[in-house]
């Protein structure tokens, strides 16, 4: 009898001390848990039963083992639970885990643990119906899409906030982050993040349609200003570094006006910004533009480079190294392209989105980069020579209407499963040498495609640039062909330099054309020429139609004797009418307009054709000034003058009562600006 009871009282005090293993699971009202830490009695919540409305996380739970307390909601516990309207936490919760709410599309409420410290990765992404929430003291991480795709319009960060991803808000309509004052780390300046100092950008509102950053600012951070909605992007001159992904797919951007202080662009930081149609000139200071930096931008038609720049240049508008060996960026705008002979090597992602229907790649060039066609959804033929030995991953993703690949090396150039995936057109005709068609059929990548045919004889000659004999320029007046002004080849870069001592300050036709070997003439391509006389300028800049802002337009170079001549490429502006601006930063420090001057860019064979148009007249003899024009009696008439300095010489209004009005300055003052503006054009002009 002792025996049985000594064995009942065994039995029954294991079944007291039994104890669950880390990572065991139970159910407890309505919530799974799984054991974190059976040491210090810990769980997560791991998922659900039923179809829960309004949630409560508790702060403990019960299990045959014992007591636990629950300190963490898990990974994927309530993903896609869309009965949830609500959810209430128990203060014990300390960590919320990867897309443990996504796409729970009707919670409209949540309230956190006030222990709440990491918030991880998506853990609310798709929460379409959640407008708001209040972050707790305690928080001090936020990651990536921790809030993704929500409808927060405005969000307050608490001061206790450490790590912050740039996407953690990502397309969600924020249009204010502010951040407690008391952050250490963090701060806003009217509702938009930086650093505590003030010198990186964090966070930009994506919502709002104006881009204006504090002047201290020397890095826009990664990913600071993706999904950007503002329009007009002009950057401050503080800027010296844009960090990966800064504006990436920011469709509302349709200008970008890069400072003369900017030194790094770094990867993808403007891909795919489809409606970017005009970027400045990408100044003297850059040293680096990172893969893909300008990539996918499908408006964009010119990418120029300051002539003066040591680490690239452009070629009609597109971006090279400085040595014209490797092709880096094809606008994405771009129709037609045809490699110059000196290009020896493609960088990744060179003609993403472009919208080019064939393309021909000449000998010389080993390799097709990583991604380089992708998204090519206009490329029907390609031609690639016998020199190519590599195809790398993913280089004619998406290029669903290829229909014909020339290949001529007799051995398959190296490829992977990627090469030609992702809904490349698999019916498409692979031509290649005679001989090798088993081996293409056969090879990696290659055998993506099932219709091989063989070609007959020699791989025929591909299209090259024509050597050129001869270059002559001529302003104004068409000598001949021939009788031009002749330059030496070598000297023809992105600038030519001429001398303009000879030629009138104002406004002119600047011509330049071409002739090979075999004395064929190229098209004239014209382009507006200006030469100012001396005015002791500290910079200049000009811009067409848009201005980008003060010390953000088009550089112009200032002779050491204070001189001006530049041209301006007509290169992807429309037919019709458009206006030249001039400014020059004066000695006191102001920019004062030097001229404004509407020019029509026609359509002549295919070549821009320049006619000017000039509807008020500005002249000068000796003391008296005369401007003159039916345009002065069509109303209300504005006429300043201003010597060289920018200082207000006269300042007259009219009310369109005349067509001509004459004024009087002082002899001795040298050159003057007239400025004139009526209601329907505006002229500047230096006189004197």
């Amino acid at each position: 009898m002792k025996k049985q009871l000594l064995f009942l009282l065994t039995a029954l005090l294991c079944g007291v001390c039994s104890y669950a293993a880390d990572g065991d699971t139970f159910s407890y009202k309505g919530l799974k848990y799984k054991v974190t830490s059976e040491t210090e009695k810990e769980v997560e919540v791991s998922g659900y039963e039923g179809t829960p409305v309004e949630l409560t996380i508790p702060s403990t739970a019960q299990s045959t083992s014992g007591t636990y307390t629950v300190t963490r909601i898990g990974d994927n516990a309530f993903n896609s639970c869309e009965s949830i309207t609500t959810v209430t936490m128990a203060n014990t919760i300390t960590e919320i885990g990867f897309i443990a709410f996504s796409n729970c599309r009707n919670l409209t409420e949540v309230s956190f643990s006030q222990s709440l410290i990491r918030i991880e990765g998506s853990a609310f992404a798709v929460c379409w119906a959640l407008e708001n929430v209040e972050f707790p003291e305690t928080l001090k991480e936020l990651e990536r899409w921790a809030f993704g795709n929500c409808k927060f319009k405005s969000v307050t960060l608490p001061k206790s906030l450490e790590l912050f991803d740039s996407e953690c808000f990502d397309l969600t309509p924020l249009e204010n982050i502010y951040v407690d004052s008391e952050n250490p780390i963090f701060c806003d300046v009217d509702g938009v993040m930086y650093s505590k100092n003030k010198t990186k950008l964090i966070l930009y509102p994506c919502a709002r349609t104006e881009f204006n950053i504090i002047n201290t600012v020397s890095i826009i951070g990664d990913k600071a200003c993706e999904r950007l909605s503002a329009k007009n992007v002009a950057i401050p001159n503080s800027v010296i570094e844009i960090g990966a992904y800064a504006f990436f797919n920011s469709n509302g951007m349709i200008t970008l006006s890069l400072p003369n202080s900017l030194e790094k662009i770094e990867i993808y930081a403007f891909e795919y910004c489809h409606n970017l149609q005009n970027i400045s000139t990408i100044p003297e200071s850059i040293s680096i533009i990172g893969t893909g930096a300008l990539s996918g931008c499908s408006s964009l038609k010119n990418i120029k480079v300051d002539s003066n720049n040591k680490k690239y240049c452009d070629i009609d508008g597109v971006l090279y190294s400085k040595d014209r060996k490797t092709l880096h960026t094809v606008p994405g705008g771009r129709e037609e392209y045809i490699f110059p002979s000196s290009v020896t090597d493609i960088r990744d992602y060179a003609f993403v989105d472009c919208k080019i229907k064939t393309i021909e790649v000449p000998e010389g060039i080993s390799s097709i980069p990583w991604g380089c066609f992708e998204e090519c959804s206009s490329l029907e033929s390609v031609s690639l020579s016998k020199t190519i030995t590599s195809i790398n991953a993913h280089a004619f993703d998406l290029c669903n209407e290829l229909s014909t690949v020339y290949s001529y090396n007799p051995n398959p150039p190296v490829a992977y499963m990627s090469s030609f995936n992702d809904y490349c057109n698999k019916d498409a005709i692979i031509y290649v040498p005679k001989g090798s068609k088993a081996k293409y059929a056969a090879a990696e990548g290659w055998n993506y495609f099932h219709d091989f045919r063989e070609m007959e004889g020699t791989e025929p000659e591909l299209p090259k640039e024509p050597e050129v004999a001869m270059i002559e320029y001529f302003i104004d007046k068409d000598p001949g062909f021939g009788r031009g002004t002749q330059f030496k080849t070598s000297a023809l870069e992105n600038v030519i330099a001429i001398p303009t001592g000879t030629v009138n300050p104002g406004a002119h036709l600047l011509s330049v054309r071409a002739c090979d070997a075999e004395g064929n003439w190229s098209a004239t391509v014209s382009n507006p020429l200006y030469v100012l006389e001396p005015m002791g300028l500290k910079d200049a800049e000009y811009f067409v139609d848009h201005d980008p802002g003060k010390g953000h337009a088009t550089k112009v170079t200032v002779n050491q004797d204070g001189s001006i001549a530049f041209s301006v490429s007509t290169a992807g502006l429309s037919t019709g009418i458009h206006e030249l601006t001039l400014r020059g930063l004066m000695p006191n420090g102001e920019w004062l307009t030097l001229f404004e001057n509407p020019f029509v860019v026609t359509e002549l064979n295919g070549v821009n054709d320049i006619a000017w148009t000039d509807d008020i007249n500005i002249s000068r003899q000796g003391s008296e000034v005369k401007v003159s024009g039916k345009e002065l009696a069509a109303g209300k008439c504005i006429v300043e003058i201003y010597d060289l300095r920018g200082a207000l010489l006269l300042r007259d209004s009219t009310d369109g009562i005349s067509e001509e009005l004459t004024y009087t300055v002082d002899h001795t003052s040298g050159p003057v600006i007239v400025r004139v503006v009526t209601p329907t054009s505006r002229r500047s002009k230096i006189v004197r």
